[in-house]
């Protein structure tokens, strides 16, 4: 009789076991994160689009074969509007690029290497309030043919990449936004006051690898936040006074390989309050005779490192205010040379100082 019982009980366990089994669903929703979807890739051809790493859509468009081409891929179906990045290349026959993106929106545009000489004002409107960085490089833009005067409606432009263009002028620009500017590789020759003033966020400037032969006075004034600028392989010949304010923060300026001979006192402006001001300084690669104790012995307390090198430097008696302070010519490095060759590190400071 026990045995009976306890079979039974055996029973009634698995029975309801299997009962609570039964009313477990066969599959539990999960929660997922919808995949983008990309338009038709036969229609878009030759531009391709894809997703990257982190499940954004990208659009690489290269060997387009006209400006109607291009147009004609916003033409498709877009399941998506919103895409990261549009990337051109290799597209010498794209020359003009107007309103034609029909609402597609990118947070990163990328043209390299194609034949654009005419940008629309309108043309990247659909990425109004997405545009993050715009880079148009090995390009055929004048001043007059990219739009300027827009960049200031695009509230979280932070890059502004013009390098390699036919540009020979810039205009007064203006952003709230804009944080890195290059222009460099270009035609442009002269810089004017104010031409930057209005750039209120900027750190970087570089306007390398061009034919900049002046600098209007307080070319660059007014940049309360510029930390580096670079003006490296073009053909100043002189600094005049009142050309840099300093900011009291480190700064970085790179004039390296121009033809400069001459630097007015005053050139570079301290800044009012200097507690944390420090400065990198390359003046490589010019034509300097002097350093001259009226431009740089102000600088020299604040002085992270002044590149020197490959200048045709006098070493009389006019550098002895330099070589009496070692603390001095420890920031100037060992590659610093006298016309004659002799590193400056390696001059006698008391020879200057019983001879001068």
């Amino acid at each position: 009789m026990k045995e009976i019982l306890a079979a039974l009980c055996l029973l009634s366990v698995l029975v309801g076991a299997l009962g609570v089994q039964k009313s477990v669903p066969k599959s539990v929703p999960r929660s997922s994160t919808a995949v983008p979807i990309c338009p038709d890739a036969q229609s878009i051809l030759p531009c391709r689009c894809q997703l990257d790493l982190a499940q954004r859509l990208i659009l690489e468009c290269v060997g387009v074969q006209s400006s109607d081409q291009l147009a004609q891929v916003f033409q498709v179906d877009f399941p998506e509007k919103k895409f990261y990045n549009l990337f051109l290349d290799e597209s010498p026959d794209v020359r003009v690029l107007g309103d034609i993106f029909n609402d597609v929106s990118f947070e990163i545009i990328e043209l390299y290497n194609s034949g654009i000489e005419f940008i629309s004002e309108y043309a990247f409107i659909g990425s109004l309030n997405s545009l993050r960085r715009l880079h148009i490089t090995s390009s055929l833009l004048h001043e007059n043919t990219f739009p300027f005067l827009t960049i200031n409606s695009y509230p979280n432009l932070t890059v502004l990449d013009l390098f390699t263009n036919e540009i020979s002028g810039i205009p007064a620009l203006y952003s709230a936004s804009v944080e890195a500017l290059s222009i460099r590789d270009t035609k442009v020759t002269s810089i004017k006051a104010g031409t930057f003033q209005g750039l209120t966020q900027v750190t970087s400037i570089n306007l390398e690898k061009s034919f900049i032969s002046s600098l209007e006075k307080r070319a660059f004034w007014n940049l309360p936040r510029l930390q580096s600028l670079s003006l490296s392989e073009n053909r100043l010949t002189i600094l005049e006074a009142e050309t840099f304010q300093l900011i009291d923060d480190h700064m970085t300026i790179y004039l390296w390989n121009n033809d400069i001979s001459t630097i007015q006192p005053g050139a570079f402006m301290l800044p009012s309050t200097n507690a944390s001001f420090s400065l990198f300084l390359d003046l490589g690669a010019n034509q300097l005779t002097q350093l001259d104790e009226a431009v740089f012995a102000e600088l020299f307390p604040y002085f992270d490192f002044l590149f020197i090198a490959s200048n045709p430097l006098e070493c009389g008696c006019e550098i002895a205010w330099l070589i009496e302070r070692p603390e001095w010519v420890a920031k100037i490095g060992n590659t610093a040379q006298c016309a004659d060759g002799v590193r400056i590190v390696d001059l006698d400071p008391q020879y200057y100082a019983d001879n001068c």
